[in-house]
C-alpha cells in the first residue's frame, strides 16, 4: 500500500510538474502575442501618424495658397474700389461743369 501511495504522490508529482510547465507556456505564449499585438500596434499607429502628418502639411500648403489668393482679391478689390471713387469724382465734376455749361449758355 505504502509503495502504491508513493507511485501515486510520484505520478502527482509529475502530473503537478506538467500543469506548471503547460501554464509557464501558455504565459510564454500569452507574453509573446502581447508583445506582438503591441509591435502591430505601434507600427499601425505608426503609418497612420505618418498618412496625418502628411494630410496635415497638404492641407497647411493649400490654406496658405487659399490665403495669398485672398490677399491678393483682397488687393483687387481695394483697386476696384479706388478706381470707383475716381470714376464717381469725375462723374460729379462732369455734371458740375454740364449744369456750368447749361447755366452759362442760358445766360447768353
Amino acid at each position: 500500500v505504502a509503495e502504491e501511495a508513493q507511485r501515486e504522490c510520484a505520478a502527482l508529482r509529475q502530473h503537478s510538474f506538467r500543469q506548471e510547465e503547460l501554464i509557464e507556456r501558455h504565459s510564454e505564449v500569452s507574453r509573446e502575442r502581447s508583445t506582438e499585438e503591441v509591435v502591430v500596434l505601434v507600427e499601425e499607429r505608426e503609418r497612420v501618424r505618418e498618412e496625418l502628418t502628411s494630410e496635415l502639411i497638404i492641407e497647411r500648403e493649400e490654406c496658405a495658397t487659399l490665403q495669398a489668393r485672398v490677399r491678393d482679391l483682397e488687393r483687387e478689390v481695394g483697386d476696384l474700389h479706388d478706381q470707383l471713387m475716381l470714376a464717381q469724382s469725375r462723374v460729379s465734376k462732369a455734371k458740375r461743369e454740364s449744369v456750368n455749361f447749361e447755366l452759362a449758355r442760358v445766360a447768353l
